[in-house]
């Protein structure tokens, strides 16, 4: 992984999600700290991703001009509260909170046009839930989110906003004070450690910083094949071939 640049880990990361065939991936900012062309190819690599696999998607950011170019719908979010929700086109052109209105101000966002699909059944259902850390100070107060397979909706706010501690709330990294997460119509377990392996593939996570997440001492072909090896139990040519196929997908050399 120190081999590659920014933009390359952070797309083998959308690969290694890819490999585990989930109904729901979360980006917790991808594209932060990627310089603007970088951002460009990683967020065309994420929107094949969805469209590949027709998961469900949160993607966390504080920048709109990203969300313009991945959401369906928003959510903002401050200290820890929902703000607004809305359709994208809808919020970038008319948000209806102050405090929408000053995040627009800071960047604008230009949004594409988006082919309004028939909505589908919800995959991902988060009721009223409120989250704190050790300190018991509360960071997510009664915070609701539905996300229907195939849309994307972006959670967005400035930092310490919330946004990540929801990611950590859905993934089961942070279990919730109060509050229930359901996932394809069944509740899910509070904790990572009580959630079977299917739940586990079936929701995965891309973080900030991939430097961070992926082993130093293994090349980017292993790091994609442990997934397949862990959830599909492939070996040999099998996976060979299937890795092959995800370094093309994110257009990394072999």
């Amino acid at each position: 992984p120190h081999q590659v640049s920014g933009g390359q880990l952070q797309r083998a990361m959308v690969a290694m999600a890819m490999a585990c065939k989930p109904d729901l991936i979360i980006f917790d900012e991808p594209t932060t700290a990627l310089d603007v062309t970088t951002q460009i190819e990683v967020l065309a690599t994420i929107k094949d991703a969805i469209r590949e696999l027709n998961s469900a998607a949160i993607y966390i950011t504080h920048d709109l001009a990203v969300v313009s170019q991945v959401a369906d719908r928003i959510m903002v979010l401050r200290h820890g509260q929902l703000v607004e929700e809305g359709g994208t086109r809808e919020m970038l052109a008319n948000p209806k909170q102050d405090y929408t209105r000053a995040l627009l101000s800071v960047r604008k966002g230009q949004t594409e046009k988006i082919k309004h699909a028939e909505e589908g059944k919800s995959l991902l259902k988060v009721n009223n839930v409120s989250a704190a850390y050790a300190n018991r100070v509360p960071v997510l107060q009664d915070v609701n989110v539905t996300v229907t397979r195939g849309k994307t909706i972006a959670v967005v706010g400035e930092s310490g906003s919330g946004k990540s501690t929801l990611a950590r709330v859905i993934t089961g990294l942070l279990p919730p004070i109060t509050g229930t997460i359901e996932f394809d119509g069944q509740e899910l377990p509070a904790k990572f450690s009580d959630r079977d392996r299917e739940m586990l593939r079936r929701v995965q996570m891309i973080i900030q910083m991939p430097d961070v997440a992926l082993n130093p001492r293994q090349k980017i072909k292993q790091v994609l094949g442990r997934p397949l090896e862990f959830y599909f139990g492939m070996r040999g040519e099998e996976k060979r071939q299937r890795v092959s196929q995800l370094m093309e997908q994110i257009e990394l050399p072999e």
